[in-house]
Formats: structure tokens, C-alpha cells, sequence
């Protein structure tokens, strides 16, 4: 994300403190590309096999950086029958990036496909993503 001629904001993942996939990170670019600082974290670090990847962010016209995050969660399978639960997570910072508040999930048990959010001419902000269960197929959501 641009913020001006000599900053960007970075967005990506990275191993967890167990080594596997699974964090998601903001950091900020400075000086034209010569310096790189850690910012923050997005979202939690989820024990086992869960994980928070492939981050996407947009901004809000008030200013607000709304990211989207594909997760995953183990659960028992009490809970859930497969004892993993994939949906879409939704952050918010408003202080460029250093702190994020978690917005929700705006889609549950899409079978696990990544994000990826836009704003039409109109405001309306889309977001779409692969569904990986019968029906397969690109679904969308807007508002």
C-alpha cells in the first residue's frame, strides 16, 4: 500500500513461533526502499495447524486499513466435523498499520481459498474468493 513517494506499507506472512506457516505481518518501507520496520502482527497466532496467510488490505475513505486474511482454525470435531473450520478474517488499524483490531469473519467454511478485496467506482467494496465445496465455484460479497 502506498502512502507516499518514499513509504509503503508491506502485508505478508510468515512462519509461526513452531515453524509453520501461519502469521500474517505488517511492516512499512521508508527511505525509498533503503529501510524496512516490523510493525505489526495481524490477527493471532493460532495454535497447531491453524494459521491467518495471505493478507489483503484496501483502504477506507476515512482513512482506515481494512485487511482481509485467509484463515484457518483446528477445532474438535465435536465442534466441527472435519476439526478444521477455513473462513475469511477481517482486521482494521487505524493508526497506518501498528495496531489492528479484528471486524469479524465476513465468510465462513469456504474450503480455504484467499481474499481478494477491491472498491468499485461507486464505493461499493467487493470481496471475492474461490468456494471449494459443492457448489464449486467464485462467489462474491459486497456492501
Amino acid at each position: 500500500m502506498v502512502l507516499n513517494s518514499d513509504e509503503i506499507l508491506l502485508f505478508g506472512s510468515c512462519q509461526k513461533s513452531t515453524s509453520r506457516e501461519g502469521n500474517t505481518f505488517c511492516a512499512k518501507m521508508e527511505d525509498g526502499g533503503r529501510t524496512m520496520e516490523f510493525l505489526s502482527w495481524i490477527g493471532p497466532e493460532y495454535a497447531g495447524n491453524g494459521f491467518n496467510i495471505m493478507p489483503q488490505a484496501l483502504r477506507r475513505g476515512d482513512g482506515t486499513i481494512v485487511c482481509f486474511v485467509r484463515s484457518q482454525e483446528t477445532v474438535s470435531k465435536d465442534i466441527f466435523p472435519r476439526g478444521e473450520i477455513y473462513y475469511i478474517s477481517q482486521y482494521e488499524s487505524t493508526d497506518e498499520g501498528k495496531t489492528w483490531v479484528y471486524a469479524g469473519n465476513p465468510v465462513m467454511h469456504h474450503g480455504g481459498n484467499p481474499p481478494a478485496p477491491a472498491i468499485m467506482k461507486d464505493g461499493t467494496w467487493v470481496l471475492v474468493y474461490g468456494y471449494r465445496k459443492r457448489p464449486f465455484g467464485i462467489r462474491c460479497k459486497y456492501r
